[in-house]
């Protein structure tokens, strides 16, 4: 077939090509119309299920807004019945009080009237002491004016008679004052127990009155928060009306998209059918020419515009990597600059002498810079702090997360070198840091791990310059000559070699570009401008690849050259209008998909919108079971409101009747005090006038013995020496085989027995009868006598055979002392008597001078007993505290009294609220103060040096941790408050839990200094500043029954001390403590350690 032939052909074919092409187009223009609009109905029905979504969220959300406002509602209502419990356990408390107000009152009129009978019962022994002692007077007197020795002896023995009754008297009025004594105290305690029930009434009474306060409050806001979820269910049912709605009409949008996409894709099939009628004579044409041309000069263009389009490519990679390789560099070298830079700012925001504001923007810009550059923990702690976004956040940063987090980031480097450093001396110098401290390792890092690399760093530096060019030749040599840690890692693993062999390489591509192929030239060209990896591939491998496409290319051009003179018109019109064809068809195509897209598309809004609406109505639901709970709520709430009044009203009756008995019991105690006084004066007078008796009968009895003396002397001439017996102990049997054994022990025992041998010398009967009666009345009350007062009887009435038969056996020899024998009986020494009688709890005691002290019948002796010591000490229950009642108990200066001047007013931490009176005298109810009798010493306080160790210890131990008192986690954090608050107040002490001390008056200089009292470790230790006044604090649980013990110690081993006991319960973690008492507590902690800090630098 000729070439005409063919040419003809081809144009036929083209025209062919061009007619369906035509087609193609138009069935292409459809689609894309029909896609349009189905674009157009997916967005009404996206725009309509979103408004749908938006009214299902606010349906939603108000339900949800509700359901948590009926959840808030029964926790409101359950406060509201925890009130109402509160104020029953408060009526319960205040007829408890009530009852034991009137039970002691009931025992101190009980009292008043024993103390009355005991009264009287001591003036009738008072008249009787005066009426005994006004007849031992007159005995007295009688015994001065006797003639003889044994008639005076007579007065001196009815002298002793009345003493002895006038000793009774007094003996018995003196029980009388001490019972008196013992019923006022009896009544006064009992007085007490009624006020502290009666105040225990009122403070139930108050307390009950609160409850009802915050129950009605509850039921309140209760009410309030059924409203707002009525409001809440109307506007649900608003938006789930919207939300139908939308839902409706989105579904009629994506209707109409579903037509359009069929429309669509009717119009892509037969576009498709005249793309391919259009291809079909495109091939023929393409047949019919110069197969040549076809190979040839197709070939041809299409493998130039590959090379070009490949070196484009090329370069545009190339640039690309080299634009990262440069960010990349520019990068790090930025982030070194910084990290050097923050690492400088912290040193001056740190270092010694820094006085930069923390709130400063140079800090806060600090700050910024260690999240963004710092390493992972100096970033995480820079993170918190600007999260906290506080001063004191900023500057717990920079004082102290930023070391501690530079020491975490050392020490993962570290961890990181053990495990993977190639190096084993590294690695073998990083496992022995394991335990090393922070400044240890960060010179470890600086100094120890660049030494240890250096030898390996210098052997690789030499097998890197081992043929290489001239820049890493030189490189290597400057490296190797400095011989420094970080000039060679610089050189092999810091960038140096890599850069120097760019140098290299770079001048080796451009000499390839200029003498290589096209494939050689365009690799080349993207080469020099590309990253230090590409360049590296293009020198090793690339220029060799590239060189064989280059030769591959020239045989390919040599092969076709001669196919290149076929017609080259018609083909490549049939061709062009074959792709156009194909192109419209593909058109079409995409058209018709994109329409199927947005019809599914708009079928997936219409569900949405539908979910939407569905939810929306359960959302109603839900609302409206919300109303209903939320309703019970209030029913409940009011009812616990209403009961809770009730009780208090209850309450402030039983209260009122509690003050009524206190007051009766407070007259009675009075009456009975009145009573024990006269009492007192009556045993007084008595005591007074039974000594009066004693000494008339002293008298007596010195008057009978100077006159038997006088007597003694007229006969001592017919004494006769070897009358007396010189051997006394035959006397002492001759009363043992008298009286008997037992009798002359007991002789001895009251007597003794150099009286009694004295008697033996003189005229026994009288002496015998003298001592016996004149002894009777010192001791007769005593345990012995009394018990042997038959025996004694027994042995007076034994007096004359005594005598009798000591005559007989003195007879032979003793013939001429006769008259001795008969005279008046010896008598004993008055200075065995004499001294003043002083006053005792239960009557009198003689006090002789030295030793040999005879006790007088004016009564009982008994020893002395300790008297219990009466202290007092204050609870509070920190649970049960308001958060502004918590707020002014901490700023309270415990060394004063509870007053508003003794409220610190700092304006730092919890804010105070304006009414600081009232909240005073809130407080007040709740601190409750007992009164404590301890009976025994308390053995912690036994034994105690008082020079013991007095030093103030820190809040902090050697640990860097705060001293604790506790595992309660906010008891530890009240008393540390309380320790720098009162060391801001200039505390002459501020200990925690530590040895108990006080600071007492010295009376040699009148100073205060500090002494030791106990062994005991009180929690909360301070005093004031001149140290007149001693704080004792200790912090207990709810469960604890400690505090008691605790009270009884301390005051104990000092009863002026103010004690509180303190109830917190909050935990280890403190989440048992409510969250308003925990944010006041929270907040005040770092106020009262800035306030102790700035006290310290005034």
């Amino acid at each position: 077939m000729q070439v005409s032939d063919l040419v003809t052909m081809a144009v036929d074919e083209a025209a062919r090509a061009n007619e369906a092409t035509s087609l193609a187009l138009q069935q292409a223009d459809r689609a894309a119309r029909a896609a349009e609009n189905a674009r157009e109905a997916t967005d009404r029905a996206r725009d309509e299920a979103r408004q749908a979504g938006d009214a299902q969220v606010r349906a939603e959300n108000a339900a949800n807004a509700a359901g948590t406002l009926a959840n808030r509602s029964a926790e409101v209502a359950d406060q509201a019945v925890a009130a109402a419990q509160d104020a029953r356990r408060a009526l319960q408390q205040t007829a408890d009080a009530m009852s034991r107000a009137a039970s002691a009152a009931a025992r101190a009129r009980a009292a008043a009237g024993a103390a009355s009978a005991r009264a009287s019962a001591a003036a009738r022994d008072a008249s009787v002491a005066r009426d005994a002692r006004i007849a031992a007077e007159q005995a007295r007197d009688a015994a001065k004016a006797a003639r003889d020795s044994a008639a005076a002896f007579d007065f001196a023995a009815t002298s002793a008679g009345h003493a002895d009754n006038a000793a009774r008297a007094a003996g018995s009025a003196a029980a009388n004052a001490d019972a008196a004594a013992a019923a006022a105290g009896e009544a006064a305690q009992a007085a007490g127990v009624s006020e502290g029930a009666a105040a225990e009434a009122r403070a139930g009474a108050a307390r009950a009155r609160a409850a009802a306060g915050r129950a009605r409050a509850a039921a309140g806001e209760v009410d309030r928060i059924v409203g707002r979820i009525r409001s809440l269910v109307d506007e649900v049912r608003r938006a789930a009306t919207e939300a139908a709605e939308h839902a409706s009409r989105s579904a009629d949008a994506a209707d109409a998209a579903v037509r359009e996409a069929g429309n669509a894709d009717y119009a892509a099939r037969m576009a498709g059918r005249h793309a391919d009628d259009a291809a079909a004579a495109a091939e023929a044409s393409r047949k019919n020419i110069d197969l040549a041309e076809r190979v040839g000069e197709v070939a041809g263009a299409v493998a130039r515009d590959r090379l070009d389009a490949e070196g484009a490519f090329l370069r545009d990679r190339a640039l690309a990597a080299r634009a990262a390789q440069d960010a990349r560099d520019a990068a790090a070298e930025e982030t070194a600059r910084r990290r050097d830079d923050l690492a400088a700012r912290m040193a001056v925001l740190d270092g010694a002498g820094a006085t930069a504001d923390p709130g400063s923007a140079e800090v806060r810009g600090a700050v910024v810079a260690a999240a963004q550059v710092g390493g992972p923990a100096v970033a995480g702690a820079a993170r918190v702090a600007l999260e906290g976004g506080t001063a004191d956040d900023l500057r717990g940063f920079v004082r102290v997360s930023y070391p501690e987090a530079v020491a975490a980031d050392n020490a993962t480097r570290v961890r990181n070198l053990w495990a993977t450093d190639p190096d084993d001396a590294v690695r073998a110098a990083a496992d022995r840091m394991a335990d090393a401290g922070p400044d240890e390792v960060a010179e470890f890092l600086a100094t120890t791990v660049p030494e240890l690399r250096l030898p390996g760093l210098r052997a690789r530096a030499w097998a890197l310059r081992e043929g290489a060019g001239p820049a890493v030749t030189r490189a290597a040599d400057d490296a190797l000559r400095t011989n420094t840690a970080p000039a060679l890692e610089g050189f092999v693993t810091g960038g140096g070699f890599e850069r120097a062999r760019q140098v290299d390489q770079i001048r080796e591509a451009y000499a390839l570009a200029d003498s290589g192929g096209p494939e050689v030239k365009a690799a080349a060209q993207a080469a020099v401008v590309g990253d230090r990896a590409m360049l590296n591939d293009f020198i090793v491998v690339g220029q060799y690849v590239r060189q064989g496409l280059d030769d591959q290319r020239a045989a390919h051009d040599a092969q076709i050259a001669g196919m290149l003179q076929s017609g080259r018109r018609v083909a490549d019109s049939a061709s062009a209008m074959a792709a156009d064809a194909r192109a419209a068809h593909y058109r079409a195509v995409g058209s018709a998909a994109r329409a199927a897209e947005f019809a599914a598309e708009a079928r997936g809004w219409s569900g949405q919108a539908q979910a939407a609406a569905q939810a929306a109505r359960e959302s109603v639901g839900r609302a409206e079971q919300s109303l209903r709970f939320a309703e019970a709520q209030q029913t409940r709430a009011w009812q616990a409101a209403r009961a809770a009044q009730q009780d208090a009203e209850q309450a402030t009756t039983n209260a009122a009747r509690a003050t009524s008995f206190a007051t009766d019991a407070s007259a009675a105690a009075a009456e009975a005090a009145a009573s024990a006084r006269d009492a007192r004066a009556s045993a007084v007078a008595a005591g007074e006038d039974a000594q009066r008796a004693s000494d008339a009968a002293a008298e007596a009895y010195a008057s009978a013995v100077e006159l038997q003396e006088r007597e003694q002397a007229e006969i001592q001439d017919n004494l006769v020496a070897q009358g007396e017996d010189p051997a006394p102990a035959s006397f002492l049997d001759v009363l043992k085989e008298t009286v008997g054994q037992q009798a002359l022990d007991l002789l001895l025992d009251i007597i003794g027995v150099n009286d009694l041998l004295d008697c033996a010398k003189g005229e026994l009967s009288g002496c015998l009868l003298t001592l016996l009666n004149f002894a009777g009345p010192i001791v007769k009350v005593g345990f012995k006598v009394a018990r042997n007062f038959s025996t004694i009887r027994w042995i007076i009435s034994k007096v004359d055979d005594v005598a009798a038969a000591w005559k007989t056996r003195k007879a032979a020899r003793v013939k001429k002392a006769d008259a001795v024998f008969d005279a008046p009986a010896c008598a004993m020494r008055p200075a065995r008597f004499s001294g003043p009688a002083r006053m005792l709890t239960a009557g009198y005691r003689w006090a002789a001078a030295g030793a040999g002290v005879l006790r007088q019948v004016a009564a009982s002796c008994p020893a002395p007993y300790l008297k219990p010591k009466r202290a007092s000490y204050y609870r509070v229950n920190i649970n049960e505290l308001t958060p502004d009642e918590l707020n002014v108990f901490q700023r309270w200066d415990k060394t004063r009294e509870l007053s508003e001047a003794a409220i610190d007013r700092f304006p730092e931490g919890h804010k105070l609220p304006d009414d600081i009176g009232g909240i005073v005298e809130s407080l007040k109810a709740k601190i409750t103060k007992h009164d404590i009798e301890i009976k025994a010493p308390h053995r912690l306080n036994q034994g105690i040096d008082p020079a013991s160790p007095t030093r103030d210890l820190g809040l902090l131990n050697a640990a860097e941790q705060e001293r604790k008192i506790a595992q309660d986690r906010y008891q530890n954090v009240m008393a540390a408050a309380e320790i720098r608050f009162a060391r801001s107040n200039g505390a002459a002490f501020a200990r925690l839990n530590q040895r108990d001390i006080s600071m007492v008056r010295k009376l040699a200089n009148q100073v205060y200094e500090r002494v030791a009292r106990s062994r005991g470790r009180p929690d909360v230790a301070t005093a004031s500043e001149k140290g007149d006044v001693n704080v004792k604090i200790e912090f207990d649980t709810k469960s604890s029954n400690r505090g008691i013990g605790h009270a009884e110690q301390l005051l104990d081993a000092d009863p002026n001390a103010k004690v509180f006991l303190v109830e917190l319960t909050s935990g280890k973690d403190g989440s048992l403590l409510s969250k308003e008492l925990r944010e006041v507590l929270d907040k005040n902690a770092p106020a009262f350690a800035a306030l102790e800090q700035s006290k310290k630098v005034d």
